[in-house]
């Protein structure tokens, strides 16, 4: 079993980061007794990654008999009110292309509604040669995932926003973004590989993350060594949840993860 988000086909994906049982104030009390409906149900195996910390469902867990939860990367945000700390070379590009911006040779901006729904075939089109490079499929293969957030940035613009920067009057990165109460959170990019010594899609984040006011920017999950940590201010740990139906499942889990720790410090050694 699989939260909403993380066991369908991929193209019918509506959200697979931090998701969570939405449980009203006051009623926490009632997990325990969830846990107990779960236990006594026969389920099968429940999977749930990307767990922040502070979820509800790790407490579930916790009441739950046959749980593994392991740490599985970390949360990467920025907040205006810390600033960035760069490193020497991303610091260097950011004043290059600060002084580009300077001259009119480059230009960031956000999209309206109109220009965001034009643009998008080239955001897919950038995106999906990154990928198809890699021999991956990319985000935007399938047509169902296409129409769904084409539909999202006509009928739900204040949930969505894409941002560009032009060098030269050519599209050198774009992003995509979906909106919370809080959170800008990145959700898709493509950059354009002529403007690669750039670093497009960096600079964009960091013009980006840097007109929040009122928004953290959310740089979603990423792994303990990964380039958003060179953005961020902040991170949560985050987690992966596995719940077993019997103690033979949980055992045979238990000592799976305890080979893969031995194989780590075998080679670390």
């Amino acid at each position: 079993m699989f939260p909403l988000g993380q066991g369908e086909a991929e193209a019918c994906e509506v959200a697979s980061e931090f998701v969570d049982l939405l449980i009203a104030p006051g009623w926490s009390q009632l997990l325990p007794d969830l846990a107990r409906l779960i236990a006594s149900s026969g389920r099968p195996r429940i999977k749930w990654r990307a767990v922040n910390s502070g979820a509800n469902i790790l407490q579930l867990a916790h009441a739950l008999g046959h749980s593994v939860v392991q740490a599985s990367g970390y949360r990467y945000l920025y907040s205006s009110e810390h600033g960035f700390k760069l490193s020497s070379q991303l610091e260097r590009k950011w004043q290059k292309i600060v002084r580009y911006e300077s001259k009119k040779r480059a230009h960031f901006y956000w999209l309206d509604k109109q220009d965001a729904c034009d643009l998008w075939p080239e955001l897919k089109r950038l995106h999906q040669l990154r990928w198809s490079r890699k021999g991956k499929p990319g985000a935007f293969i399938s047509d169902v995932f296409n129409q769904f957030h084409q539909m999202l940035l006509l009928q739900q613009a204040d949930s969505c926003a894409m941002a560009v920067l032009k060098i030269d009057g050519e599209l050198a990165a774009i992003h995509y973004y979906l909106k919370s109460t809080e959170y800008m959170h990145f959700y898709q990019a493509g950059w354009a590989e002529p403007f690669s010594g750039f670093s497009p899609s960096a600079m964009l984040h960091l013009w980006a993350a840097r007109q929040m006011n009122n928004l953290a920017y959310d740089f979603m999950l990423g792994a303990a060594k990964s380039y958003k940590q060179d953005f961020c201010n902040q991170k949560q740990l985050c987690y992966q949840l596995d719940v077993y139906a019997d103690v033979v499942s949980y055992a045979l889990a238990i000592l799976r993860k305890l080979k893969r720790q031995a194989g780590r410090l075998k080679w670390l050694s």
